[in-house]
């Protein structure tokens, strides 16, 4: 056994999703970067690039090279390739590809967004080439292990990771982080299963299964293309075949043995009453756009069922238009004197038996789900074939029996198998364990249809590398720093200056965290008061507001001077019905004095001429529990607001205030470039006025105290002519 590896981040799997991640992390400068691919920055201020294996089990690259099949095109567009979504400037998108090898204008001449699917392996491969530095093929993971002491039995802050590599040799390297992107595995009907391995109980290991079905008439369309004309050598022979599947797969393989083997006899058999086509309007299209995310996540378990339920109908059990038009032409034509009837479409047929015969074929035993000509429903009859090829899909459980020896150390999903998984993709955690956790393409139930796609795998990248950046900042400091040299005197406090407190995620507690404890709490003794980290009443931002004639302020709330104004507006019914933070003088000196001493939110009174009339928190969005329901940033600021006087509400004081706000967020650190906000969903005239003034409402989602709108604005400082003025940070 070889332990020649130390990692920070190990990624099971080399697919499409990690080689998406690959590019991510080579363009931020996280893994040494191609020749050819410049860094945006390093995450380290040495500039060393973090320690990554990408760890496969296929011996070199391949995208479903089972299913390259003449002529089939891919389904969803090129421009959702490895990087366009996420920076379209990047070097490893698949026009950059086109035109590296010479194919671009005739492509474009094509007139089509849907490349062949040979073409598009070929790009992936292409692409794969730049990161062979980083990556591990023919090495099967079989386990992720804790690494514990006898001093500290239940503290895991890395794993072993066990691979196996062709040649039988074990492998083992350590890491600190997990990143889980396994893909589909082949999914058999039981019928086959107990077919193949009738002694083996009802629950055989994928390992067994798929050692069984090498040596057997049975061919998954996964390996199509691997074993069809070892299957079936004589392209001559009238050989008997199914197809079982209603799927695009399925159609496929249909198709192609129909025209590959023209003396054979091919059925296609499905559950179904007929062939359905795929639903890929451009509305219903919609689901699969990255944005979707944040709206699926936010339903509650019964909604993400009913969603996927609707929906199923744009990726599974269906087939594109003009391949059901080309196979009902062919059954067509066998209605003519001049053509054969050899082939058939066996609809509304349940295979609810299968036995292997002595001179290899396979007789299936059928039960009808519907009448036909000659046969009434629930008539059972039976078929005999050559072959046998499986169009039923595939599994996304493999990561669950590689991560099971840590079990104890990560929480367990109350509604789905498996686990309970952030926004961020991250596994939630138990107390005690500092390793990382992600998943890729296992997270449909949480995540929606996308997630076992192509469709967002570039923004999701994204999001994954924010959230192990997080990560590694909260658990494990000393191995990366994003930060830059600041001025502590000129500027609010920064993630990094506050050692990310706050940023482990828990959505499922106790809401999102705007104070360090709960603000109603008893008054403390002077020997209990908190330490203060902001400067109470400090000037922090001035700026005239021409169209009022006025000056707007803010200060650091000071409870010796705002703490008047703040229990009025916290006592009005208006603002307690949003707030809920009606109290005592006592408590609400308490709510301050808290605030003051939260190193990631910052408590601002705003003033008009001198006159306090709102109150606004300025925090950390990355640590801050609202990480946890949307695809955060590093540097991204998050905003609480409400006007308690009365006297200067409206849409002509909200011009001044508002953009404001987000001024002072932006020019607070170059490094943060959107602002975020969560009102709650039935607060229209909030949401109307942030969206009026750039907020982009990315989608509902569930807290655990309100149903909340995540409105985010990106961009620079462009409001308009209206919110002009000269404004000038006081520090």
């Amino acid at each position: 056994m070889s332990t020649d590896e130390n990692l920070d981040v190990a990624v099971v799997g080399m697919g499409p999703a990690a080689l998406a991640l690959a590019v991510t992390l080579a363009s931020e400068g996280v893994i040494p970067a191609p020749a050819n691919l410049p860094t945006a920055r390093k995450v380290d201020a040495s500039g060393k690039p973090l320690r990554v294996r990408f760890i496969e089990k296929q011996t070199s690259f391949s995208w479903h090279g089972g299913m390259l099949v003449d002529d089939a095109r891919m389904r969803i567009s090129f421009v959702k390739d490895l990087a366009t979504l996420r920076d379209p400037t990047s070097p490893f998108t698949f026009l950059n590809f086109s035109k590296a090898m010479g194919r671009l204008s005739a492509f474009l001449n094509l007139g089509t967004f849907y490349p062949y699917r040979v073409e598009y392996n070929e790009y992936l491969q292409w692409a794969s080439k730049h990161f062979d530095h980083v990556a591990s093929y023919g090495e099967r993971v079989c386990e992720v292990r804790p690494i514990t002491t006898p001093s500290q039995p239940k503290t895991v802050n890395e794993v072993e990771i066990i691979s196996v590599r062709t040649d039988g040799t074990t492998v083992t390297r350590t890491a600190k982080n997990v990143i889980m992107a396994v893909g589909g595995q082949p999914a058999y009907p039981t019928w086959c299963i107990s077919s193949l391995l009738p002694q083996t109980g009802p629950n055989p290991s994928p390992l067994t299964i798929a050692q069984a079905i090498t040596n057997s008439p049975y061919v998954h369309t996964a390996d199509y293309q691997y074993r069809v004309t070892t299957t079936l050598p004589d392209p001559t022979k009238p050989y008997r075949i199914a197809v079982i599947g209603a799927g695009q797969s399925a159609a496929e393989v249909f198709n192609d043995l129909m025209k590959r083997y023209p003396n054979s006899q091919a059925h296609l058999v499905f559950r179904n009453s007929a062939l359905r086509p795929a639903d890929d309007s451009p509305f219903v299209n919609e689901i699969f756009d990255p944005p979707s995310v944040n709206v699926f996540y936010g339903m509650t378990p019964e909604g993400r069922q009913r969603a996927l339920n609707r929906d199923r109908g744009t990726n599974y059990a269906v087939v594109n238009m003009d391949l059901i038009e080309n196979i009902y032409g062919t059954m067509y034509k066998q209605l003519l004197p001049a053509y054969p009837f050899q082939h058939d479409v066996l609809h509304s047929h349940d295979v609810v038996g299968a036995k292997i015969n002595e001179d290899g074929s396979i007789t299936l035993q059928y039960k009808m789900l519907a009448a036909d000509r000659t046969r009434s429903v629930g008539t059972l009859y039976e078929l005999t074939y050559d072959a046998v090829f499986l169009g039923t899909g595939y599994e996304h459980g493999a990561h669950l029996d590689i991560l099971k020896p840590m079990e104890e150390y990560l929480v367990k999903s109350n509604v789905y198998e498996g686990y309970e998984i952030g926004r961020d993709y991250k596994v939630e955690t138990k107390e005690g364990c500092g390793v990382g956790v992600w998943l890729q393409g296992a997270c449909q139930d949480s995540h929606g249809l996308s997630d076992t796609l192509l469709s967002v795998i570039s923004v999701r990248s994204e999001e994954v590398y924010q959230s192990l950046t997080k990560h590694m900042a909260d658990h494990q400091s000393s191995e990366i720093n994003c930060s830059a040299e600041i001025d502590e005197v000129s500027r609010l406090p920064t993630p990094q200056q506050e050692s990310f407190k706050s940023t482990k995620q828990q959505p499922q507690t106790n809401g999102i965290t705007r104070k360090s404890e709960p603000p109603m709490s008893p008054p403390q003794s002077p020997t209990q008061q908190p330490t203060l980290i902001h400067t109470p009443g400090k000037h922090i931002f001035s700026k005239h507001i021409p169209h009022l004639n006025e000056t707007l302020d803010f200060h650091i709330a000071d409870p010796t001077t705002h703490l008047s104004h703040f229990h009025t507006w916290m006592n009005n019914p208006r603002v307690n019905a949003f707030w809920k933070e009606e109290g005592t003088l006592a408590q609400h000196t308490q709510y301050l004095q808290t605030q003051l001493s939260t190193p990631h939110s910052l408590p601002v009174i705003a003033s008009f001429n001198s006159t306090p009339f709102a109150y606004f928190e300025i925090y950390w969005a990355a640590q801050d529990k609202i990480s946890a329901y949307y695809p955060s940033l590093l540097h991204d600021r998050g905003i609480h607001m409400l006007v308690g006087n009365e006297d200067y509400r409206g849409p002509h004081r909200v011009e001044a205030w508002l953009p404001s706000l987000v001024e002072l967020c932006l020019k607070d650190d170059e490094r943060t470039t959107r602002v975020v906000s969560e009102p709650r969903e039935d607060n229209g005239k909030m949401i109307g006025y942030l969206e009026k003034y750039g907020f982009r409402n990315t989608g509902v989602v569930q807290l655990p105290h309100k149903r909340a709108a995540i409105m985010i604005r990106e961009g620079g400082l462009d409001f308009g002519s209206d919110s002009d003025g000269d404004s000038s940070p006081s520090r």
